[in-house]
């Protein structure tokens, strides 16, 4: 099945679906969907995007990255990431924070990160005095 969905989409489709195992490269984003999957009683498991690629067969595209992330989460020896909470995903985001030469713009670039991938907005805040 070739299909594109956006999150409510895919999360319509599986409501009522009986899947043994879904994979997902993992990201910020893929750790909310990974919870509202398994609330929804799906198993599912995240991989690191460096343990896909080699599945990957030819160039980049989304059906491509689909293949090979079907492939690779049946392979025995594929590692995967556990799913991590709200509060992990932002103590690891004010972790990397702490590695940016300007602190201020790696706080704000965290925080339009975070809104993106998960679709929770942060609170108001502002740089500066």
């Amino acid at each position: 099945m070739r299909k594109k969905f956006s999150r409510t989409q895919l999360l319509r489709f599986t409501a009522n679906l009986h899947v043994e195992l879904i994979g997902m490269e993992a990201c910020g984003g893929a750790h909310f969907l990974g919870r509202l999957l398994r609330e929804q009683g799906h198993e599912v498991r995240l991989m690191p995007a460096q343990y896909v690629k080699p599945y990957v067969k030819t160039n980049k595209g989304d059906y491509i990255d689909a293949e090979a992330i079907a492939e690779a989460v049946g392979r025995p020896t594929m590692r995967f990431v556990p799913i991590k909470t709200d509060d992990q995903l932002d103590m690891q985001s004010l972790h990397q924070s702490d590695k940016s030469s300007e602190p201020e713009v790696g706080v704000a670039a965290n925080l339009l990160k975070m809104e993106r991938e998960t679709g929770i907005e942060p609170a108001t805040f502002s740089l500066g005095s």
